[in-house]
């Protein structure tokens, strides 16, 4: 919303001579902040009860949940395995160029992989919020010999 309101001013000045005022900037994004609050307190209801839980793998698996951001030509992907009864037996992360949300969803899925052959992790549950492609490694489950 500040940012919004320094484009405004700077539009103002390049096209109508305005001036620059930060403290008058700060005031309307003060402005817009409050009007957003309210709107978002008034809409927000419904979702307040949505909860979503882990649930541990099946022994002898072992779950890597794996997940990314993207930002225009850049990715982060983070994993973190547990087993059956949640303990932690560690975690990956890289950062990556990227140019769309599904690759780097793909490469989270890849560093989660890497990263249960790395460990010697035989059997492995990869689970992360990106169905399609989760569900593109063999039903989210490897088996290895």
């Amino acid at each position: 919303m500040c940012s919004r309101n320094i484009w405004i001013a700077r539009n103002d000045i390049d096209f109508s001579q305005g001036t620059f005022s930060v403290s008058q900037i700060l005031k309307k994004a003060d402005c817009d902040f409050v009007l957003c609050l309210e709107n978002f307190s008034g809409n927000y209801d419904i979702q307040d009860s949505i909860v979503q839980t882990w649930s541990p793998p099946d022994y002898p698996f072992i779950k890597i949940n794996v997940d990314a951001t993207f930002i225009p030509n850049k990715g982060a992907a983070g994993a973190v395995a547990q087993d059956e009864n949640g303990r932690f037996l560690g975690c990956a992360s890289t950062t990556f160029d990227c140019t769309s949300s599904l690759l780097e969803e793909t490469i989270a899925c890849r560093l989660g992989v890497e990263f249960g052959l790395n460990n010697n992790f035989s059997r492995i549950i990869i689970e992360g919020d990106a169905t399609n492609v989760t569900a593109a490694v063999q039903g989210d489950m490897w088996d290895i010999p």
